[in-house]
């Protein structure tokens, strides 16, 4: 009975297996996954930038105020400190979301340029440049 249940689960799974295999892909397909991609690649960007400039205030805080009150007050000198952290994770949550949306990006690209094209008259190659 084990062995029955265990082989048609296999045979379902190679099934599925198959039919996920033979999905053709058109090129609005290709055209969304290319706008998603640039999307993640423009948050990234904003992502780094506002951690850079972040970065850089929290920085300048300190600095500015480290040379002016020497008294003991530390509320200004954690402020600077904790903009400088911000703007340090801002910019590592942003590096990596900028690659991943770069290379989906490309990777898209290329697909879209290597797929091949059937005309009325037979199987066409479509040749592009890219310069």
């Amino acid at each position: 009975m084990i062995k029955k249940l265990i082989l048609v689960v296999l045979l379902m799974v190679f099934g599925l297996v198959t039919m996920a295999q033979n999905q053709v892909y058109d090129a609005d397909y290709f055209n969304m996954k290319i706008e998603k991609a640039n999307k993640q690649k423009h948050t990234g960007q904003v992502l780094i930038t506002a951690g850079l400039v972040t970065g850089i205030v929290g920085a300048g805080v300190v600095i500015y105020n480290s040379r002016i009150s020497m008294n003991g007050t530390y509320n200004i000198h954690l402020l600077g400190t904790g903009l400088f952290l911000c703007g340090g994770l801002l910019t590592n949550i942003g590096i990596p979301i900028y690659l991943v949306g770069s290379i989906s990006a490309d990777t898209y690209c290329k697909s879209v340029l290597k797929e091949l094209k059937v005309s009325t008259h037979g199987l066409g190659l479509k040749l592009t440049l890219s310069l």
